[in-house]
């Protein structure tokens, strides 16, 4: 059905774009009215903010597989530690070099370091070597991380030593919340993050 107030809902849409927060009812109407008007609205948007930023340019990430331990047990998750059937494995620093430069080689200037929350098989120490060590070789490499919650200081150390900022560091960032904040600021937060996938979901299928 087509939705009662299109001009009401694009300025909700607008105002979401361009970084502002919503309020509770805000994002009911954005959740209760999406359709494929709202949605046609939506990758036009996407469209705009992309060629603005990128142009008609893919850019690829390579994606390095540090380690495959991890400390929590999220069920979603193959690494989780109570899979008894997952292959263990940590890479050293050298190995990590080794496949950093490879990379390189082929191309890639973004490599993202992941793996699972492994604070015992490398401490922020650990990290910060590795990160200067790929910044050493190649100072035009982009590095991210995405190796789990750690606490604000390993962060900004990593940052320091030349990481961009964490994948894990910004979607932590976004979603914690003391409790005392309320189920509402939980959910709004949810919620955001699924605009956000479902933002970059169209940006990325509009170039195609």
């Amino acid at each position: 059905p087509p939705i009662k107030n299109m001009s009401s809902f694009t300025d909700i849409l607008a105002s979401l774009s361009a970084g502002n927060s919503l309020g509770e009812e805000e994002y009911l109407q954005l959740l209760d009215n999406s359709n494929a008007e709202s949605d046609a609205w939506l990758r036009q948007r996407a469209v705009e903010v992309r060629k603005r930023h990128f142009g008609n340019a893919v850019y690829i990430r390579g994606l390095l597989e540090i380690s495959s331990y991890s400390r929590n047990d999220c069920l979603y998750c193959g690494l989780r530690c109570s899979n008894t059937h997952a292959q263990r494995y940590r890479l050293d620093c050298s190995q990590i070099s080794a496949c950093a430069n490879a990379g390189y080689e082929l191309g890639f200037r973004t490599i993202v370091l992941q793996g699972g929350e492994d604070l015992a098989g490398y401490s922020k120490d650990d990290i910060r070597v590795i990160v200067e060590t790929l910044k050493s070789a190649h100072p035009d490499l982009a590095i991210t991380l995405s190796l789990g919650e750690r606490d604000d200081d390993s962060y900004q150390v990593w940052k320091a030593a030349g990481a961009d900022v964490p994948s894990t560091w910004s979607l932590s960032a976004f979603t914690r919340q003391p409790c005392k904040a309320g189920i509402w600021s939980a959910i709004s937060n949810a919620i955001k993050i699924c605009l956000f996938l479902t933002l970059l979901y169209v940006c990325v299928s509009s170039l195609f």
